[in-house]
């Protein structure tokens, strides 16, 4: 009702609300039970919105007895037990709406046995930090000491004018700004402020983010009885000494990076910095995932040692940290474009959390180049466990660092690797997105020193690199040596040291620098490692690295060394991790599990109930950790468990692990198809397509065709070989079978070749130009060339070697480029340039060599670049012709022979010609400069060496380029060559063409070619020969044979005197058709055999030929073009396997056996 001075208005509607029910409060998180000498510890996270706990006991799981209700604290002591019984227990949170759900944990108390003398020595105080005491061993009364409970304790702790000396942790902490108390707010005042905000994580946008200053404190010990958390803050330590921090763990600080497209330069949040300080252990405490870096150390912090942690990953559970970051995202895909943008490429959110799961970066030792103060720089790394850590473990810029007894395991990176293809690679390089598994182990530059001795490092790409900006520049060059460690990746293992030869351990990108340590001959303490081979098992053991680990007496947290083992009770063994069960084909099951430190056994367990019911199979005793059971039926699952046993008694089972055994008849594979085989120097290199279901091939050989065929080796797992036992002009015959359990295939098509010493292409030339740069000082641009430095610079680098010099052409910006020009006498007849070429980072679009007439302004006749990860001839028109692929680091000799009056080049890499009379990219006359330079628009490097010109001889009155040889059919001194035209690029079921020709002939009338045996080879799987048609008047095709699959030999003939072939031509024209190409990029045409014989009957042989025929990709219904009807097509196969009946091959663009999304997308980017 209303009024005013006319009166009342009538009644409102009537309106009505329900007060919402009160809810039950959660289940309280980490609840944890930690036995002791007739008791058990229980404590729990604070659960919002609980008055009170209610906590239950049992000693079988199933019946409950009321242990204590109405408590307010987290915590509870249970006293009135027996040493050796297990003991269950629910804790569940209470308020006026009743009870909540209720959490479990057990434990075993133990009476106090005898510990070992100096079983605990291993945990004493070395490395750089060694003679830090911290606060000191006070006892828990002295006004000095602190117990924290809560934030405003905190607060009150750091701050150096309360003057504590030692902080025990008593609970977990969260200190996210949002979450602090407006009173330790204001204790804290300056030494506790808000980080950057938070931009995406659900939980931390609420939390919010804090820094926390441990500013100019000396003697101070902070440590947690109990392994307590700190979570949503960071930690700097500045301008203090004599700090210790001990058994504490770290999390939640972490997020999804839009606002930098996944370059994570937004945060800058660390746990922990260690900035200007001397004298700093880090100890038993457990790292997970966060934004930035771990552990930074920097400003010259010196007398540091980080020992027995763990720095870990996110686990990817179905509610982990980066779980729950990428479900809300997926919740609301438009709102982060990065992530939609990887959604739409095919990427799951299971996918996007494998690869983002990794630890971005661990220990960056000096933030800024080359610092006054980084000589200062000590740390010392022991007994860590690195976990998925993608980087710097650690990275030193000078000073030293020592790393011993670490395992830096990154098997979970590895895997999360593969998930991303090329295809997905390549279009995250387009949206300009920073999403991948970085994979460096230990890094030393800048003139420090880090030792890497007795340590594990498991499927890390890089483990040893002393270069992270220029190895072309020796002052960003670090010394690094890896002593006694083992290196596996994928599977192969390698134990020594980085000097060995040929060790995989070997630093890279930079050449070596003998080790030494910086500023002194030796280290300032002593240490005993442990042999690498037990790291695993005694990291991960109950005992091992990271916090909560030890159950000892209090007061040894804050000692150093001679630790007390009154009152220690050893534990049984950890929980068995890694359980694999396997089918074997004979209808058994295959168990494998890790093995665990201080294990005598392990108890094996089966069931054929899920997750219950588990009967004692057998006992594996130590060091055995396999199993093979044969007392199984065929068709039944079964559930595994291990547990581990010792005297003290047994651990937790393991996680389950399930298999249905299963007779497998294995049948003999198929035989390889599409069998190719590629003459060169002294070497002939064969390939075939992989066979479903092949354990490895075997190749054979025969010097007669259709056999016999002898093998020369076995076991290759690849679909390519090189055979090098090969003598230049023998025919060689090869077949390839495949194996596996069900035996061996019957041989393959037989594919031929016929190796070749390549022909002399410099006879008749003079060597005009000669750089190798070796007597050039380093550092400085080549002397004799024009330079450009506008991306970056240009300088003589020591690479390989200080005796074997190069240039290093290098751009360090994304805008302008880096160059070098030489310019040498005009040329108009031919030209012959070489380089020598390494790229220690594959990049796109590098200027490896081009030729032209003038710097400036002008269009190249010959580009030589890298396209597509490979090697490439620019074409007119701007396509590509591949000529070989490439490898990161490995040096390549690129030569090209340019006939500038036919405007052709032929092309050797390393010596193998790649490609035979291509036309010019552009038009010139002449050729009077060569010219390499670094992409325009993206960073990158590389090293030119060894830069030869050269140009027709005129000595003694001859034309260019002749020589006084002899032999049939020329007057050059050079061999007769035959030739194959460039082809455009073909299509799938369409016709093309490519023309045979026969180059450096005479024009004497005595040395015609009248007849010519010419056999050529390809792929019967791709292309299918149509016809061969003459091109010059008078010649006649005689016989043309295909009846091997994959040959064609055609016999020709010029009939009387207009047939005589006297000058360099095009003589036939061969036809072909595509089958298809499926998921190759290009194929091959070669010829294995021209002989040529004049009119008197002397036979030649010309020099091979081959030619490489590249398709157009996406091209999928064959009309030559990419066009809405190549998606119409593959929009309408979406779906289809390999094992469906309407199964097109040639819509699968990426060969993976099923038509996706990610083929679509590829044939959608390729659309004009």
């Amino acid at each position: 009702m209303a009024g005013n001075s006319f009166g009342n208005s009538g009644n409102s509607n009537e309106a009505t609300a329900t007060t919402p029910a009160p809810q039950a409060p959660a289940a309280p998180a980490n609840v944890r039970a930690t036995a002791g000498n007739g008791q058990v510890t229980l404590s729990w996270d604070a659960v919002s919105g609980a008055a009170s706990y209610h906590v239950q006991w049992s000693t079988d799981g199933l019946t409950y007895t009321n242990l204590a209700s109405g408590l307010t604290a987290t915590s509870y002591l249970h006293t009135q037990v027996t040493n050796g019984t297990k003991y269950y227990y629910k804790v569940a949170a209470v308020n006026g709406a009743g009870e909540g759900t209720a959490s479990l944990a057990n434990a075993t108390p133990n009476a106090v046995v005898s510990v070992p003398a100096g079983s605990v020595d291993a945990y004493n105080l070395t490395g750089f930090a060694s003679g830090t005491t911290g606060g000191g061993n006070i006892p828990d009364t002295d006004p000095k000491y602190i117990k924290v409970y809560n934030d405003t304790d905190f607060a009150k702790a750091i701050n150096r004018k309360n003057g504590y000396k030692v902080v025990e942790i008593m609970n977990d902490l969260n200190l996210g700004w949002n979450e602090l108390s407006a009173e330790a707010k204001s204790t804290a005042g300056s030494l506790i402020v808000t980080n950057a905000a938070p931009l995406t994580h659900p939980v931390l946008k609420v939390t919010g983010v804090s820094k926390v200053y441990l500013d100019t404190v000396t003697n101070m010990t902070i440590f947690s009885a109990n392994g307590s958390k700190i979570k949503h803050a960071g930690l700097d330590i500045k301008h203090s000494s004599n700090i210790i921090i001990r058994n504490l763990e770290f999390d939640e600080l972490w997020e999804w990076d839009e606002a930098t497209k996944g370059n994570y330069d937004k945060q800058d949040w660390d746990y922990m910095t260690v900035e200007d300080d001397t004298k700093v252990w880090i100890d038993h405490c457990t790292f997970y995932k966060s934004y930035d870096g771990g552990i930074d150390i920097k400003q010259g912090a010196s007398g540091v040692t980080i020992s027995w942690s763990n720095f870990k990953g996110d686990d990817r559970s179905a509610n982990s940290w980066v779980t729950q970051q990428i479900n809300a995202m997926e919740a609301n895909r438009s709102a982060y474009p990065m992530y939609n943008g990887l959604r739409d490429m095919g990427f799951t959110p299971a996918d996007i959390i494998a690869v983002s799961a990794g630890q971005k970066k661990q220990h960056l030792v000096g933030a800024t180049e080359f610092d006054a103060k980084n000589p200062n720089l000590q740390v010392t790394l022991h007994h860590n466990y690195y976990q998925n850590v993608n980087d710097r473990m650690p990275r030193l810029r000078g000073g030293n660092a020592h790393a011993y007894n670490i395992v830096m395991d990154s098997a979970g990176n590895r895997e999360a690797s593969r998930r991303i293809s090329a295809e997905q690679a390549a279009a995250i390089t387009a949206k300009g997105y920073h999403f991948g598994v970085t994979s460096n182990g230990a890094i030393s530059t800048e003139g420090g020193a880090v030792l890497v001795e007795n340590s594990h490092i498991i499927d890390v790409v890089y483990p040893i690199r002393n270069n992270q900006v220029d190895p072309a520049q020796a002052n960003y060059t670090g010394k690094i040596l890896a002593r006694d460690t083992i290196y596996s990746m994928d599977g192969t293992t390698f134990r020594g040291n980085s000097d060995t030869e040929g060790s995989p351990l070997a630093p890279v990108p930079a050449p070596p620098i003998a080790f030494s340590w910086s500023g002194m001959t030796e280290l300032p303490y002593t240490y005993t490692p442990d042999d690498p081979s037990t790291l695993i098992a005694r990291l991960t053991a109950s005992d091992g690295s990271g916090s909560g680990k030890l159950t000892w007496n209090k007061s040894n947290w804050l000692l150093t060394t001679g630790y007390s083992t009154e009152g220690m009770v050893p534990t049984a063994p950890a929980k068995v991790s890694g359980l694999v069960a396997t089918p074997t084909n004979n209808g058994q099951v295959s168990l494998k599990w890790n093995a665990v430190s201080g294990a005598a056994s392990y108890t094996v367990k089966r069931s054929t109930v899920n997750g219950s019911g588990y009967q004692t199979l057998t006992t594996v005793q130590a060091p055995g950790t396999s199993y093979t059971d044969a007392s199984v039926t065929v068709g039944t699952p079964y559930y595994y468990v291990v547990s581990a046993t010792n005297d003290i008694g047994v651990g937790d089972d393991s996680s389950q692990a399930s298999v249905t055994p299963a007779i497998v008849v294995v049948v003999a594979p198929a035989a390889p198809t599409n069998l190719s085989a590629s003459a060169g120097n002294a070497q002939v290199t064969i390939t075939w397509r992989s066979v479903a279901g092949a354990a490895s091939y075997k190749i054979k050989r025969s010097t007669t065709s259709g056999g016999p065929y002898t093998e020369i080796t076995s076991g290759v797992t690849g679909t390519s070989y090189k055979d090098t036992t090969v003598t230049n002009g023998t025919d060689y015959y090869y077949v390839v079978s495949t194996v596996n359990e069900g035996g061996e295939s019957p041989n393959s098509s037989q594919a031929a070749a016929k190796p070749v010493a390549p022909a002399d292409v410099t006879l008749g030339m003079s060597l005009i130009v000669n750089d190798n740069f070796d007597d050039q000082a380093s550092g400085v641009s080549p002397a004799g060339y024009v330079v450009s430095e506008a991306g970056g610079t240009v300088q003589i680098s020591n690479t390989p070697n200080a005796t074997n010099k190069s240039i290093f052409i290098n751009d360090t910006s994304t805008s302008g480029f880096s160059q070098i020009s030489k310019n040498f006498t005009a040329q108009t007849q031919k030209v012959i340039a070489q380089v020598d070429f390494m790229q220690p980072t594959k990049v796109n679009s590098t200027k490896i060599l081009r030729l032209q007439p003038a710097l400036g302004g002008t269009t190249p006749a010959v580009s030589i670049e890298t396209n597509g990860g490979n090697i490439s001839y620019r074409n007119a028109g701007d396509s590509y012709t591949v000529l070989s692929s490439y490898t990161a680091g490995t040096w390549y000799t690129v030569q090209v022979v340019v006939d500038i009056a036919a405007k052709k080049v032929d092309v050797y890499i390393n010596g193998v010609l790649k490609i035979q009379q291509a036309a010019f990219y552009a038009t010139n006359s002449s050729i009077s400069l060569l010219e390499a330079y670094t992409p325009n628009g993206s960073a990158g490097g590389h090293y030119i060496d060894n830069v030869k010109i050269y140009a027709p001889s005129q000595a003694g009155g001859q034309e260019p380029g002749q020589g006084s040889g002899s032999g049939a059919g020329s007057s050059s001194g050079q061999a007769i060559a035959a030739t194959l035209s460039s082809a455009q690029m073909a299509a799938d079921h369409q016709s093309f063409s490519i023309n045979y020709g026969l180059s450096h002939l005479s024009s004497d009338p005595a040395s015609a070619i009248f007849a010519q045996d010419i056999t050529f080879q390809y792929d019967p799987g791709i292309l299918e020969f149509v016809s061969a048609d003459a091109l010059k008047t008078g010649l006649s095709i005689i016989k043309t044979d295909t009846s091997i699959p994959g040959k064609v030999r055609i016999m020709a003939a010029g009939l009387g005197a207009s047939g005589a072939i006297t000058a360099d031509d095009q003589l036939i024209k061969l036809n072909w058709k595509v089958k298809g190409s499926g998921a190759v990029s290009s194929t091959t045409v070669s010829i294995t055999q021209a002989q040529l014989a004049n009119g008197t009957g002397d036979v030649t042989t010309a020099s091979a030929a081959s030619v490489n025929i590249p398709f157009v990709p996406g091209d999928v219904n064959g009309d030559g073009v990419v066009n809405i009807g190549d998606l119409g097509m593959m929009a309408a196969a979406y779906g289809l396997t390999s094992s469906s009946p309407q199964w097109n091959k040639n819509l699968d663009l990426n060969n993976d056996g099923v038509i996706n999304i990610i083929d679509l997308a590829a044939v959608a980017n390729l659309l004009p």
